[in-house]
């Protein structure tokens, strides 16, 4: 069962953004730029943008369904937990590859456990096609 409700998911998205933009300086990995530094800035404007573009209730311009949103998710947060490896930055010597491990593995974890319909949507009470097809009213 997915617990985390959309809205949840929404602050998450805006607030896990404005994260991995200083998270660089915050675990002391700035210094060794490249793609240690680079993945975390790039996928925090995706995730902003994303969310954004969402529709759900922390979206402003709702052009993404939030089962693609969440399907994208999946896939970044797949790709920053392996980063280390797929980018060459992984140092046995030292621990800043493990930072993107462990957000990678929390997208995935909230990723998978986000409801795939926005509350507001499902709460929409929606009229058949069919209703009120011939145009007779039961007024008459």
């Amino acid at each position: 069962m997915r617990r985390v409700t959309t809205s949840i998911h929404g602050l998450f998205d805006y607030t896990g953004a404005v994260a991995m933009v200083i998270a660089p300086q915050l675990f002391g990995f700035s210094t060794v730029g490249g793609a240690a530094v680079w993945s975390f800035w790039g996928l925090a404007a995706v995730i902003l943008v994303q969310a954004v573009c969402t529709d759900y209730e922390a979206g402003v311009l709702r052009l993404v369904p939030m089962k693609l949103h969440l399907g994208i998710d999946l896939l970044l947060a797949t790709g920053l937990a392996l980063s280390p490896w797929l980018c060459a930055f992984y140092d046995p010597d030292s621990v800043f590859w493990l930072t993107h491990v462990l957000v990678g593995l929390s997208g995935l974890l909230l990723a998978s456990n986000t409801q795939r319909v926005p509350r507001y949507i499902q709460q929409q009470k929606v009229r058949p096609l069919h209703a009120n097809a011939t145009g007779l009213t039961a007024s008459k």
